[in-house]
This record gives C-alpha cells, structure tokens and sequence, in this order.
C-alpha cells in the first residue's frame, strides 16, 4: 500500500523548495530597491540606512535557501526556522522602510501557508504580531525618513503599531480559514486515496486468491504437468526484474503467469495426457486451450487477470508468425513472449508420456537456436542472462 505520509513528506519538501526559490526573489527585489534608491532612481531615501536595511533583510532571507538542504533529509521542523527568518526580515525592512513596506507584513503568512499546516499558520500569525509592534518601536532609531525618526513612542503606537495590527488581523483571519479549509480538503483527499489503496490491494489480494485455486485445480488435472505452472511462476518472477516496472507489477506477472494454460481445462485431459502421436484434428483440438483460456478470463477484473488474459492467449505465437494465430513480432503481447520462452524451456526439459525430459544443454541450445524465429530476440537475450538464477529453481524441484 502506498505511505501517504511519506507522500505528503514529498509536498512538503516541495514547498520547501518553493519558498528557498520565493525567498531568492524577494532577496533579489530588495537588492533592487537599494541599488535604484542609491542611483536616486525611487524614493530618495537615506542612502546609509537604506544599505543597512537592505543588506540585513537579505542576509535573512538566504538563511531559508540554507536551511532547505537540512528539511530535504528529515528535520522538517526547520520550517519553523524558515518562518522565523521571514518574519525577522519583515521586522527589518518595516523598521528601516515603515509605510513603505506596509505589505511585507502578508508575506510570512503566505509564505507558511504552502504547507497546509494551521498550526504553522497560528505560530507565523503570533510572530507577525510581534514584528509589528518591535518592527515600529525601532523605527523611532532606524526608519530611513527622519520623521519618523522623530516620532514619539505614542504617535507610532497610535499611527503604525495599531493600524498595522488591525490591517493584519483582518488578512491573516482570511487566510487562516483559507489554510484550515485547504487543510480539511487534503484530509479528505489523503483518506480517500488510502480507502481506494486499500481497496486495490484487497481486489489484488482477491485475485491472487483466485489464481492460485485455479492452479491447484490445474495441477491435479495432470499427473505430467503438476509442478509446470509453478517452474514457470518462479522464472517469470526472474524474469520480472528486468520486464516490470516495480517490485508489485514483478509479482503480478509471477502469479498471472500460472494462468497461462488455464484453457487446458477445458480439453479433454485424454488427449492432453495421450502417450502417441496426436492427430490433426486432436492437435487443433489441443489448440483451442488458448482460445479457451482467454474466454474463461474474459469478464475477470483487475491487472493481474488483465496480464493472465493476454498470457493465455498469446503464449503460443511465434516471433515469425507462425504460431497458432499467427500472430507475430511486436503484435505479440509483452509479457506473453517471455512467458513462452519459458514455457517451451519446461515442456522440453520435463518428461512427459510421449517423450523424454531433454538434457540442460539440449534445451538451451534449442531456446537460443530459436531467437528471431519461435521467440522473440530480447526474450532470448534475458533467458541466457537469467538462466544460471532458472537452473536453480530446477535444482531445487528436483530435489524435492
């Protein structure tokens, strides 16, 4: 089942990433202003103390790009420190910029709110509060306008302090509700993803439950081909991964595979099991199991009968074309032609009523002469890469 918490782990490091990115620009913005103020382009300010409040606020807010290398192994609680730079920076260019970076004080917020956390969002709310108030008092000995400078404690308390907090609320009772709803709808995204995951594994787990009744009744079918379906299960395993995509789909080719003469079931087992030489009419007879195999699937739901459906049905095509459709090269289903390989290799190398079991090298020999003509060439190549691994799951039936 998938770790939806390390998902969410994943969205949070992506928000990470957004906010160190969104720090460089508002570092970069500043920056701006302060080389265009000293070029008398805007404001026209007090060139000394516009430097310092610039470089300061910067310097703070290259600290959260630092600390997103930390967050991206496991100390997620550094975004609290990441929200205590922003907030620090605000502080600094509201002291040295007061009305003039009135809107800096929206940025921790917005900034904490790409995580979805409303605890998050109370302890950025909370800081804010407090960079308003010290943010104004220290104005009265940095602010890069003199009046305000010369302003007395009461007249920024009445004029900045008080207005900026009433302003603030106002946004910041937005905003926290727009987190908390966010909040709630990711909750309700999560549970649901995990009701449908769980969903899945119990069809899948249905599925395999399903398949392997079916192998059973195959096996005791057939005193020949009892342990075939395993052998072949067990290499289709091998062969998985380097055909499948992850570790679950190698398993679902495992099981669909010993589905793949499921059709068999339906033919008489006189002739399946017959010591001499099938005639014409019982050979097509015989072939009919493909045939069959893929219309007892038919209406099966899930992957893995969706895999053991077109195994069923394909597993005797020839790369040539020549099989029992005649269906051939990259028309041949996927997983069917390295299910045919291995099909071919166990029918050769078992004993059967009408023949003997062939020798090791024979069989190889054989499987490799065939590349490009019975077997498709890139499931020729696997089969010699893979069998010193299919040589062993041989050993070990025999010795049972």
């Amino acid at each position: 089942m998938t770790n939806w918490k390390q998902y969410k782990k994943k969205n949070d490091i992506e928000a990470d990433e957004t906010i160190a990115k969104a720090s460089e620009i508002a570092a970069a913005l500043v920056l701006a202003v302060c080389f265009m103020n000293y070029l008398d382009i805007i404001f026209k300010l007090d060139k000394y103390l516009t430097f310092i409040g610039c470089f300061s606020a910067v310097a703070l807010l290259c600290i959260p790009c630092v600390l997103v290398s930390r967050l991206k192994q496991k100390e997620t609680t550094l975004r609290y420190g990441i929200v205590i730079c922003i907030v620090l920076s605000v502080t600094v260019i509201y002291s040295f910029f007061t009305y003039h970076a009135s809107m800096v004080f929206a940025l921790p917020l917005v900034i904490s709110s790409f995580y979805n956390d409303s605890i998050l969002s109370k302890f950025t709310i909370v800081c804010t509060y407090l960079s308003i108030i010290g943010s104004g008092i220290a104005s009265l000995w940095v602010a890069v306008e003199p009046s305000h400078r010369n302003a007395t404690i009461e007249d920024t308390v009445v004029n900045s302090i008080i207005p900026m907090c009433v302003y603030y609320t106002i946004f910041a009772i937005i905003e926290y509700m727009s987190v908390k709803r966010a909040k709630r709808s990711m909750n309700q995204i999560y549970d649901d993803a995990i009701n449908l995951e769980r969903s899945r594994e119990e069809m899948r787990r249905s599925q395999e439950e399903l398949v392997f009744a079916i192998a059973d009744i195959s096996e005791s079918s057939s005193s020949q081909t009892g342990t075939h379906v395993k052998r072949v299960s067990e290499c289709a395993k091998i062969f998985g991964k380097y055909i499948c995509n992850d570790e679950l789909e190698c398993e679902d080719f495992s099981v669909a595979s010993m589905l793949h003469d499921v059709g068999k079931l339906m033919i008489p087992n006189e002739l399946i099991e017959k010591t001499g030489k099938l005639t014409d009419e019982e050979y097509n007879i015989i072939k009919r199991h493909t045939d069959e195999g893929r219309k007892l699937l038919q209406n099966a739901p899930g992957r893995i009968m969706e895999m053991a459906r077109n195994i069923a049905y394909y597993h005797h095509e020839r790369w040539d074309g020549t099989g029992y459709h005649h269906i051939k090269g990259e028309d041949i289903e996927f997983y069917s032609r390295y299910v045919a390989v291995l099909d071919v290799f166990d029918a050769l190398k078992s004993p059967r009523s009408y023949k003997d079991g062939w020798s090791n090298e024979k069989v190889f020999s054989e499987i490799v002469s065939q590349s490009g003509k019975q077997f498709a060439p890139e499931a020729v190549a696997l089969f010699k890469l893979c069998y010193p691994e299919i040589l062993e799951v041989y050993e070990k039936y025999d010795n049972r």
